[in-house]
């Protein structure tokens, strides 16, 4: 997505109020996710851009608490993964 010039597009920031709370080795975490992004459909996208990933049972336990926090608010979560490594 050009966020700029996407005529399908409404608005998007990094600077949401997003906080997804995850448990992880038996503590809370707090996960910010990178982009909100309105389009002029009423649809919401959460997307996270990931170069790398220093724990992939970490990253997954992530993933997992943003779908789900995105599913009860019928917004659709993607990842793009820029290098496959982790």
């Amino acid at each position: 997505i050009q966020l700029d010039t996407d005529k399908t597009i409404v608005y998007w920031t990094t600077q949401h109020k997003i906080k997804i709370r995850y448990n992880w080795n038996g503590s809370m975490h707090n996960y910010i996710p990178d982009f909100r992004i309105d389009f002029n459909d009423g649809r919401v996208l959460i997307e996270e851009v990931k170069g790398w990933i220093n724990d992939k049972t970490q990253h997954e336990k992530k993933i997992e608490r943003a779908e789900l926090f995105c599913n009860e608010r019928g917004w659709k979560y993607k990842v793009n993964y820029m290098n496959k490594k982790g």
